[in-house]
């Protein structure tokens, strides 16, 4: 999680950004799928709730590392740690996303 070659930390940037690269119009296309009503609206809290995510991890990961690089390693567990808090939400929260079929459909 820590090294001092500026390679090997452009390397891992760009690994980071290209493995979170497909997340971003997943989301878009998942809330734009689920909400037929006020579909822009929950395009656009979903768009900011990323953007309030990035900022608040950053200040938490630095609130709980401090200048200590050992805390650091820690600190930076937080991000899996919220990964699988996420999963756990998404699946707490599926059964009340799905559409109901139309008897047309179920036909």
């Amino acid at each position: 999680m820590q090294t001092n070659d500026p390679a090997l930390v452009w390397v891992a940037v760009f690994l980071a950004g290209f493995a979170m690269a497909p997340v971003f119009p997943n989301i878009v296309a998942l809330a734009g799928g689920v909400f037929e009503r006020g579909t822009s609206t929950a395009i656009g809290i979903v768009i900011t709730s990323g953007w309030v995510g990035l900022a608040v991890s950053s200040r938490i990961i630095g609130a709980i590392a401090g200048d200590d690089p050992a805390r650091l390693a820690e600190a930076l567990y937080l991000l899996p740690a919220f990964c699988v808090v996420m999963i756990l939400v998404n699946l707490a929260l599926r059964p009340f996303l799905r559409k109901p079929r139309v008897a047309a459909e179920q036909a």
